[in-house]
């Protein structure tokens, strides 16, 4: 990413930057390269305005002259004005000396706020210790420095800004559950063969939209697509260090319920802001809380289920 691309995306939350300023909390590494590219642009852009900027020159100087002598053009004047002796803190005076540019005339002026050149030269002399105008290397540095404060400020508000509560997502057991979940005070998103994959794009949309509570739970896998490592890692990535997710692991009478809880288990073990909720170890010795397919809820199995997610997540 060039310095103007990366200037125009951030000049347009509406179109470019808008990515930028929503998902980058979400995208860590992504984060990371935005911060590397504005770290390495101030760099270049400091070395610039220090190498650029506020010439003075302390060195002997021929005494009597009020110019420095350039050794490679033949004795000709530098490019460099000598302004009046300027007294320092100890009480020394020095010649103080400024860049100007003579190629669009003997007249002219680099600085705003300046006098004109001294008549007969090229030079300028100038009361004024710095230049009264900032340079384009230093304002290309102040600019570049606001830019990246504001696309990263709503990062920081977003996260300062977590709803509180619970938000449950999940299929059709979940969904067989929802008043009993709804009076324990926890907002339900469930619905008939939903697998873990769909919720990603919902708990990022949720966030994106700042909905997505401090809680989250996921009841997830009932549907036979296995759960993949990625979709768990990323979901608790997008959650994030500020919430908690909860797992409910799965009780359904088929042969993929092992690796499917399994995994559950490996995901809330490596994840530090993860937590698993037991549902298959409290619920194998009751089948009366099942229907006749052995996973759905019955009205106790509803209630047994719904107070196990209000008292793990309380």
């Amino acid at each position: 990413m060039s310095r103007g691309d990366l200037s125009e995306q951030l000049r347009h939350p509406t179109t470019g930057g808008r990515d930028v300023r929503l998902h980058l909390f979400d995208r860590p590494a992504e984060l990371i390269e935005l911060v590397e590219k504005l770290h390495h642009l101030l760099v270049e852009d400091l070395r610039l305005s220090r190498a650029g900027v506020h010439v003075r020159r302390r060195q002997s100087l021929h005494r009597g002259h009020g110019r420095e002598q350039d050794p490679h053009d033949g004795g000709r004047d530098s490019q460099y004005a000598a302004s009046p002796a300027i007294a320092d803190h100890d009480g020394s005076t020095h010649a103080s000396y400024v860049p100007v540019d003579n190629s669009v005339g003997p007249t002219a002026n680099r600085f705003v706020g300046r006098s004109a050149a001294t008549p007969g030269g090229p030079f300028e002399s100038s009361p004024h210790r710095y230049p009264q105008a900032m340079p384009p290397p230093a304002r290309r540095f102040f600019a570049i420095l606001l830019l990246g404060t504001l696309a990263l400020a709503p990062l920081g508000l977003a996260s300062a800004a977590i709803p509180p509560g619970r938000y449950a997502i999940g299929d059709s057991v979940m969904l067989g559950a929802k008043e009993e979940l709804t009076a324990r005070g926890i907002r339900v998103n469930a619905t008939v063969s939903r697998q873990f994959r769909d919720a990603v794009p919902i708990v990022r949309r949720l966030k994106a939209a700042g909905r997505l509570r401090s809680k989250v739970i996921i009841h997830l896998g009932n549907n036979g697509i296995l759960i993949q490592a990625a979709d768990c890692d990323r979901i608790s990535q997008i959650a994030g260090s500020s919430r908690t997710l909860y797992l409910v692991n799965l009780r359904i009478p088929r042969s993929y319920r092992r690796i499917q809880n399994e995994r559950l288990a490996a995901c809330a073990q490596r994840r530090a802001n993860t937590e698993l909720i037991d549902w298959f170890h409290l619920s194998r010795d009751h089948p009366s809380w099942f229907a006749a397919d052995g996973y759905h809820l019955t009205s106790i199995g509803q209630t047994k289920y719904a107070s196990l997610i209000a008292t793990e997540t309380a």
